[in-house]
């Protein structure tokens, strides 16, 4: 039994031989790793096509559906040929038609000990036939036969965070390449997996993403899924193409600095190896680099950003999902760990006091194609992780809250963020799709354009910075921002941020769902008044700032029980409860709380006022040198904490401080109206 061809991918099956008369076919193997079976060459079943469909000038071409095909037979009695010599360039024609010659000299590179002999209509092997006779039958054929020596295209497509088929612009670019193999494959980084904090729920939605787009993609094509090889990319990629005979890799372009030098060391890689690289923008609207060299740097305001990014060409509406993919061939793996260790990553683990009790170590290094060589997409179990979220991945998952909120079209256009609560849930005030723009699970043009569309059809439509809109282009100002600038994760050696020694950003790198880097760095360097934004005599209480949002405190009441049935009073301080009302709420042994928070601000408004005072970027030469800090400790030992609001975005600085001017950046502030998407 053998399998037929699918004449709808395109794509040849890569291990065939030479075989007798076939009426039917066998089923494909499953998709897994082969780390034993040498490769097989291929080559086509031509004889009995060309017995029953005699050749002439008016003869059309046969669709590769009618050519026999067969699996390659590993069994003794299988004859492997010779792989055809690929061709050199230059010598293709028009829409994969090659001149007979080529073919000829195909033939002729094989001795004739080495073909196997023909097999005729009726299943009887012709003793005659020769070497010369299969040649002039081969310079007869019809294109079809001919297009098959030309040069395959193979193409690996790396997965990064762009886990979705819906408008995905690199995947375009890959498939029309019209691969003959096509490989979609994501690399299990261990600079993420160890050296990068990453909480259990954020796992939990990276692998329930992958686990769904590789769900989609071999429901295009049954003999395709996410193929998940675990290893570093700078090894492993170079590996692969070798293996699978890669003659082009594509990815989405990326924007942080470890992405960039990686991306550079796999580019050099590729080019050195003869890989063509695709790189095509997808995770962001504008490309960072055209905002930077457009405006010579990126500018440090929103305005000024706006400003920008307005006398630019709008983002392009997004594409449909494609139709069909094409199957990878041959999936190969003759590795070996030792050169693809993932030991000094593991040595470094960041990461593991979140994993479960008595869990040590990571597993999920223990192979590189999965505990059953099929490529799977890791588990949690594999991590040593459980999560306790509710936030759940995936593209269909991140489509299905994406039209949900959109069916509500006056919310949509009435928008705006500061009347939002970070304490509402169930539902959010909020989107909650953030974590699917991180991933690439909802593409961020699609949701522009949508919100643009609804716009239009509501007067007095909210506007950025407030606006939905105005959310998207933060992510964006953002990015940009963090191409400009190096070392833009850090204080030192950041030339955009101020140099102040307070720390908090790893904590929300750990446990957002959504953590982005250029989003998490540049809300604290906003909110610590470190760059974007000076007012830094604005503090948000723990206390007041949730007695504002949530007077009942119901956040506090469902995500700490212990604390629900004390009263509104209470709840957020309940180290201020007597004895009988905490006997009373259950809670008579609740923890005192870790610090007083206005000890704790009134210390850090005398280092921001030192350190406002010291004048130093993070790139100044007393923060590299290591002596900032005692510049710092000498100017607040001196100093006086300035008076100030302690929660309230709209507070004003007491009469003991200077006022400041707020920045035309302000996120409440009005900014200049521009028009988005009209261009």
């Amino acid at each position: 039994m053998y399998e037929p061809y699918n004449s709808n991918s395109d794509v040849l099956p890569t291990r065939v031989v030479y075989a007798s008369t076939l009426s039917t076919y066998a089923p494909r193997p499953p998709l897994v790793a082969r780390a034993s079976l040498p490769p097989t060459p291929a080559a086509l079943v031509i004889s009995e096509y060309r017995a029953r469909h005699p050749l002439s000038p008016s003869h059309s071409s046969p669709s590769l559906s009618e050519l026999s095909i067969a699996t390659a037979d590993t069994s003794a009695s299988a004859t492997p040929i010779p792989t055809p010599r690929p061709q050199p360039p230059g010598t293709g024609h028009p829409k994969g038609h090659h001149h007979p010659s080529s073919v000829r000299s195909l033939a002729s590179d094989v001795s004739s000990s080495e073909i196997p002999m023909f097999a005729h209509a009726g299943g009887s092997q012709d003793s005659n036939t020769s070497l010369e006779s299969m040649q002039d039958d081969l310079a007869k054929a019809p294109p079809a036969f001919e297009s098959c020596t030309a040069e395959m295209t193979k193409v690996l497509y790396w997965f990064r965070t762009d886990l979705r088929l819906h408008d995905s612009p690199a995947l375009k670019v890959a498939l029309d390449l019209k691969p003959t193999e096509f490989y979609p494959t994501w690399c299990w980084d261990p600079k993420y997996v160890f050296e990068t904090r990453v909480g259990a729920n954020r796992w939990r939605f990276l692998l329930d993403s992958m686990a769904d787009v590789s769900q989609s993609l071999t429901a295009l094509n049954s003999q395709s899924k996410l193929l998940v090889v675990r290893a570093p990319p700078a090894t492993i990629l170079p590996a692969l193409w070798k293996q699978w005979g890669i003659t082009d890799v594509v990815w989405e372009k990326d924007d942080d600095e470890y992405t960039k030098v990686r991306d550079a060391t796999i580019e050099a890689l590729a080019k050195a190896a003869g890989v063509k690289v695709h790189v095509v923008l997808g995770h962001t609207l504008y490309d960072s680099d055209k905002i930077i060299a457009k405006g010579k740097g990126c500018p440090r305001t929103y305005a000024g950003f706006l400003k920008l990014i307005g006398s630019m060409p709008a983002p392009a509406l997004p594409i449909p999902a494609p139709a069909s993919i094409p199957s990878p061939g041959a999936l190969d793996l003759h590795f070996e760990r030792e050169n693809h260790s993932v030991d000094k990553w593991m040595k470094g683990d960041l990461n593991h006091e979140s994993r479960a009790a008595g869990t040590s170590l990571d597993l999920s290094y223990a192979s590189f194609a999965g505990p059953l060589g099929d490529f799977a997409v890791p588990t949690m179990a594999e991590l040593g992780m459980v999560a306790t979220g509710t936030i759940r991945g995936g593209e269909k998952e991140g489509l299905q809250v994406f039209e949900s909120f959109m069916e509500d079209k006056t919310r949509v256009a009435m928008f705006k963020k500061p009347q939002t609560s970070p304490a509402a849930f169930e539902p959010a005030s909020t989107t909650v799709l953030s974590p699917h723009m991180k991933f690439g699970t909802l593409s961020a043009r699609l949701f522009y354009h949508r919100v643009l569309e609804i716009n239009k059809k509501h007067k007095g439509h909210s506007e950025p910075p407030e606006s939905l809109v105005g959310q998207v282009l933060w992510r964006e100002f953002f990015h940009a921002n963090q191409a400009d600038t190096p070392h833009f994760g850090e204080v030192r050696g950041n030339s955009t941020s101020r140099y102040i020694s307070e720390r908090g950003a790893e904590v929300f790198e750990q446990y957002l769902v959504d953590h982005d880097p250029a989003l998490n760095n540049g809300n604290w360097m906003w909110l610590s008044a470190s760059a974007f934004f000076a007012m830094y005599f604005r503090v948000y209480s723990p206390v007041t700032y949730g007695q504002k949002s949530d007077k009942s405190g119901a956040l506090v009441r469902r995500f700490v029980p212990e604390l629900s049935k004390l009263s509104d009073k209470y709840v957020y301080e309940p180290w201020k409860a007597s004895i009988a009302e905490q006997t009373k709420a259950g809670c008579l042994l609740y923890p005192k709380r870790m610090v007083d928070e206005k000890e704790a601000r009134e210390l850090s408004m005398l280092g921001m006022k030192a350190a406002y005072s010291a004048k130093m970027q993070g790139n100044d030469k007393r923060v590299l040198n290591g002596t900032a800090d005692a510049v710092i400790a000498a100017l607040q030992s001196n100093a006086a904490a300035p008076a100030g609001g302690d929660d309230s975005e709209d507070e004003k600085p007491k009469k003991t401080v200077a006022k400041r001017k707020a920045p035309s950046d302000a996120r409440s502030s009005k900014q200049p109206k521009l028009s988005f998407g009209a261009k």
